[in-house]
């Protein structure tokens, strides 16, 4: 097992892209639990930007400007005083999704006769998860470009758009990646990839939630100082 280096797990990612199951195959025994956790992590953090980049353009868009401004002041409020507790935070989901993911995967692969270890699904996942990060970080931002009425309404058309898309190429990915991994035929993965993407979606909308009322409260606060 090689020691840690981005760049080359960045090549591998370009490969999974391309050729999921046969690159798979390729690179599974290449790392291992450090690997992955190490490169989501730092790909967390270079994604760290599109949260108060959508932010921004949403308000940008929509508001006025002492609005906009208001939006940059918050922005330092929370660097200032609370953004290195909710950087923190933000650098933490993503290698959290991606382990609940595998081991969820797992143990339901497990159940169906896999006896692949923890240690393979969960770096083949994460040569995926990394760009797959940095794509949904992108589409936040398209969901406030693209008009829409209530946009903190869920059942509004461009989010279940987007909620669809993102499920569907998880789902792509996922499984041909599982199937690699774990040797199971297509019919034995369906189940274990649905579940695994539901459950993390789920966890996204939560974790999603607190991190917005966690900034929410930040500009309450600026409103109170101001």
């Amino acid at each position: 097992m090689d020691k840690f280096r981005f760049w080359k797990m960045v090549s591998y990612s370009r490969k999974i892209i391309t050729k999921p199951f046969e690159s798979t195959l390729e690179l599974k025994d290449e790392g291992g639990l450090s690997h992955a956790v190490k490169y989501i992590s730092i790909v967390t953090l270079i994604k760290f930007i599109f949260p108060i980049l959508t932010m921004f353009v949403g308000v940008l868009i929509t508001s006025s400007v002492p609005e906009v401004m208001g939006v940059i002041l918050m922005v330092v409020f929370l660097t200032v005083i609370g953004g290195a507790l909710l950087l923190i935070a933000i650098i933490l989901l993503e290698p959290i999704k991606m382990l609940v993911f595998s081991f969820v995967f797992q143990r339901l692969c497990g159940l169906r006769g896999s006896t692949e270890t923890f240690r393979k699904l969960v770096y083949s996942f994460a040569l995926f998860w990394a760009p797959w990060t940095l794509f949904a970080g992108l589409l936040s931002i398209i969901s406030y470009i693209v008009p829409r009425g209530d946009i903190d309404n869920a059942l509004q058309p461009i989010n279940l758009i987007l909620l669809l898309a993102k499920a569907a190429i998880m789902y792509y990915y996922f499984s041909r990646i599982g199937m690699a991994v774990t040797e199971l035929p297509h019919r034995k993965i369906v189940f274990p990839t649905v579940s695994s993407i539901a459950l993390v979606l789920l966890l996204e909308k939560v974790m999603s939630f607190l991190i917005e009322s966690r900034i929410m409260n930040g500009i309450g606060q600026i409103h109170i100082y101001s």
